[in-house]
């Protein structure tokens, strides 16, 4: 088993623009990325960390209503490194939903790049 660093993850597949962003309360269909006009976002990695000795829910990355990168949390520190390759929607947005108990603080850092 090789076990890669979040750097080596975050950074296989060819990427130009990185949103980094901690949120210190649940967020609901919070669009995170938009691409300009009638591009797509490419996603090409995400990286999500949960902080908190309770923590319960969970954060989803989506476009409409499909999946891109979710973690559930249920007690303690999480990590998760995602290595991923996936268009949104033309003029779709990356959308940010998150179910954790109150006060528990998230990063989201995810690589992508705008496409026709």
């Amino acid at each position: 088993m090789t076990v890669y660093s979040s750097s080596d993850v975050m950074s296989r597949h060819e990427f130009t623009n990185t949103y980094t962003n901690e949120f210190d309360s649940n967020q609901t269909n919070l669009s995170i990325i938009s691409p300009t006009g009638t591009r797509k976002i490419k996603v090409t990695g995400v990286y999500i960390s949960i902080e908190g000795t309770a923590t319960t829910g969970y954060v989803r990355l989506s476009f409409l209503d499909n999946t891109v990168a979710k973690v559930f949390a249920g007690s303690g520190t999480f990590f998760s490194y995602n290595d991923i390759l996936i268009n949104g929607e033309q003029g779709g947005s990356l959308k940010l939903d998150s179910s954790l108990s109150p006060d528990q603080n998230f990063l989201v850092s995810v690589n992508y790049e705008e496409v026709l």
